[in-house]
């Protein structure tokens, strides 16, 4: 059934590209309206697995308690593609204002690509992280929580209990040769912001990309981001907009462009770059700068992405 549709939408882009809005009608949605009620019935019973429900027209109706944020979710569905990364080369998003708007960016934001990687359990993906010095790592806590655990049944420290991985590659393979294993658990902050730092244990065939810088500035609205990450199958999302953002392609590197929407409280702002799991731990960069302005936590599919702000995070990282 999506097979059909991955070919239209195929069609449409190497016709026309994706120089949509949001508010745009295209010709795929009405064909999406039209698939069989049973294909929307089966998506809405899994949907409903993970704590809300899905009715037929795809509007989301949450049942968990505070509308809590939960998803890294695709915010706008046309007009923000996840750009792969290629030889430190992105993909033209078929939308030539925004592929001259990050060509003129190149200079800033081509040097992030190599400090940012997936981490991978013994089991598989688990996120993505990125390098804020030599030899360090940030990412979130709940990408943490899958292989660290409770140091001695203490409700307060916590250490690595399985291997994870580094590793910064534009197409990581599991059964290859990573960069650099999570060595050390150095703070851990699930409750309020999200962070997990690591220390890191560098192969010693391994080139050591350098790392990240974080902005010393407060983050305005209409501020030009992007993120970059490891964006997963999620079966959490839409098929159509997988396939219209993502083109079926997952757990590889890529470049999301968007806009920080708005500042949500004092630890976090809102920003619509397009995520999926596996993008837990992205850092979202100033286009202008190639500076750090965020780390990507969570978001709310067709509503916005959060993430913590600077100052938050520069000071979490220096503790």
């Amino acid at each position: 059934m999506f097979a059909s549709v991955f070919k239209l939408l195929k069609k449409y882009e190497d016709k026309d590209g994706f120089a949509l809005e949001a508010a745009t009608q295209s010709p795929l949605d009405s064909l999406f309206d039209s698939l069989p009620k049973e294909t929307l019935q089966l998506e809405s019973y899994s949907y409903s697995q993970n704590g809300f429900e899905l009715d037929v027209y795809r509007e989301e109706k949450w049942s968990l308690p505070d509308d809590r944020l939960l998803l890294e979710a695709i915010v706008q569905r046309r007009g923000r593609p996840s750009l792969w990364i290629q030889n430190g080369i992105w993909q033209d998003p078929g939308i030539p204002e925004l592929q001259l708007r990050l060509t003129q960016a190149r200079n800033q934001i081509a040097p992030c690509f190599d400090k940012v990687g997936r981490i991978d359990g013994e089991y598989g993906m688990l996120g993505t992280g990125w390098l804020f010095d030599e030899n360090r790592l940030v990412t979130n806590a709940h990408v943490a929580v899958q292989f660290c655990g409770q140091s001695n049944g203490s409700e307060v420290l916590f250490e690595i209990q399985e291997q994870a991985v580094f590793n910064n590659a534009e197409q990581p393979k599991r059964e290859a040769q990573f960069c650099a294993r999570l060595d050390k658990l150095l703070a851990y902050s699930p409750l309020n912001l999200d962070i997990a730092v690591f220390e890191l244990k560098w192969l010693e065939e391994n080139r050591r990309p350098g790392y990240l810088s974080i902005s010393d500035r407060q983050v305005t609205p209409g501020l030009d981001v992007m993120a970059i990450g490891y964006p997963a199958d999620d079966s959490r999302e839409h098929q159509f907009d997988l396939l219209s953002n993502f083109e079926g392609d997952f757990e590889i590197k890529r470049l999301s462009p968007g806009r920080l929407m708005s500042i949500f409280d004092d630890d976090s702002f809102l920003h619509d770059c397009s995520t999926l799991g596996g993008s837990s731990g992205s850092p979202i960069i100033c286009l202008d700068t190639g500076l750090v302005v965020g780390l990507h936590f969570s978001g709310k599919s067709e509503s916005s992405n959060r993430a913590i702000n600077p100052n938050k995070l520069s000071k979490a990282l220096k503790g």
